[in-house]
């Protein structure tokens, strides 16, 4: 069974990319606690856990942003730059999940494959940016 071919362009992927990180980012920004309780369960309600998610979510808001940014303004050469910055992020989140102790299974394996998902998926959109603007 063959699949049809896309119908989404490459501009629309790395936006929808950027969207999701930025949305994900706000979340742990604004909603730190409701956010992360799927990952850390109780112990996102603790101070520090709050701290951290947002200063997480800032980092979030941030590469997403600058995704939106470049390929709204089709700068491709920056544009696979951060993408490919990006799924490095998210490459080491995914480390960082499994080689965490003290964090249950599900959410363990679930954030791992979140994050893992997130880089495939950037080195991805990279790959289809031809290096001319």
């Amino acid at each position: 069974m063959k699949l049809p071919a896309s119908k989404i362009d490459v501009k629309t992927m790395a936006i929808l990319l950027g969207a999701g990180r930025a949305g994900l980012g706000l979340g742990y920004m604004f909603a730190p606690k409701t956010t992360a309780q799927g990952v850390i369960g109780t112990e996102a309600a603790l101070p520090g856990a709050k701290l951290t998610n947002k200063m997480f979510g800032a980092r979030e808001v941030y590469l997403g942003g600058v995704v939106i940014a470049a390929a709204q303004a089709q700068e491709n050469p920056l544009l696979k730059k951060l993408l490919l910055s990006g799924a490095g992020v998210d490459a080491w989140d995914a480390t960082a999940a499994l080689t965490t102790g003290g964090i249950p299974k599900l959410p363990k394996y679930a954030l791992t494959a979140v994050a893992v998902s997130y880089a495939a998926l950037g080195v991805y959109i990279a790959a289809q940016i031809p290096d001319k603007t």
